[in-house]
C-alpha cells in the first residue's frame, strides 16, 4: 500500500519535472540580466499558489494532491518566468512551442504511469515491483515521445553521447 502511494506521488510529481528544470534555467537567466526582483517575486507567488493548491487538493487526493500542487505551481511559475524573459530579452517566439513539447510529454508520461500503476494494483504484484515497473516503463515511453514530438533535448543528449549528428551542433 505504501509503495502504491509512492508510485502515485511520483506520477504526479513527474508532471512538473520539466517545469522545475526550466525554472532553474530561467531564474539564472534573469539573474544574468541583473534582474533579481522578478524571480524572487514569482518565487513567492509560487509558494503561495502551492500552499493554496495543497489545501485545495489534499482533501480529495490525499498525498497525491501535494505532489500535483507542486507540479501545477511549478508550471505556473515557469510560464510566468518564460513570459517575463521573452519580454525582457526578445526571445524567439518558437521557444514557447519548444517548451510545450516536453510539457506535453510530461503530462502523457504521467497518464501512462498512472494507468500502469492502476492496472497492476489489483493483481498479486508486490508494491516494490509496481514502482520498479513504472520507472522502467517511463524511460522508453518518454524517449518514444521525444522521437514523436521531435524534441531538441533528445537530439542534444544523443550528440553528447556521441550518437547524434555531429554536424548539427548542440541545440538549446
Amino acid at each position: 500500500a505504501q509503495s502504491a502511494l509512492t508510485a502515485g506521488a511520483l506520477c504526479f510529481y513527474s508532471i512538473g519535472l520539466v517545469a522545475y528544470g526550466w525554472t532553474k534555467v530561467l531564474v539564472m537567466a534573469h539573474y544574468a540580466m541583473k534582474d533579481a526582483k522578478t524571480p524572487v517575486g514569482l518565487g513567492a507567488l509560487k509558494v503561495a499558489l502551492n500552499i493554496a493548491l495543497c489545501f485545495a487538493l489534499i482533501g480529495p487526493m490525499k498525498v497525491w494532491g501535494l505532489a500535483l500542487a507542486a507540479s501545477i505551481s511549478s508550471w505556473v511559475c515557469t510560464g510566468l518566468l518564460l513570459w517575463s524573459m521573452a519580454r525582457k530579452a526578445g526571445l524567439d517566439p518558437g521557444l514557447g512551442r519548444d517548451a510545450a513539447k516536453p510539457a506535453a510529454a510530461s503530462v502523457l508520461l504521467f497518464a501512462a504511469c498512472f494507468w500502469l500503476r492502476t492496472a497492476l494494483e489489483g493483481r498479486a504484484t508486490p508494491d516494490w515491483l509496481v514502482v520498479l515497473l513504472c520507472i522502467g516503463a517511463a524511460v522508453p515511453f518518454y524517449y518514444g515521445l521525444s522521437l514523436l514530438l521531435d524534441m531538441k533535448e533528445r537530439r542534444t543528449i544523443l550528440q553528447m553521447l556521441g550518437k547524434g549528428d555531429s554536424e548539427a551542433g548542440p541545440t538549446v
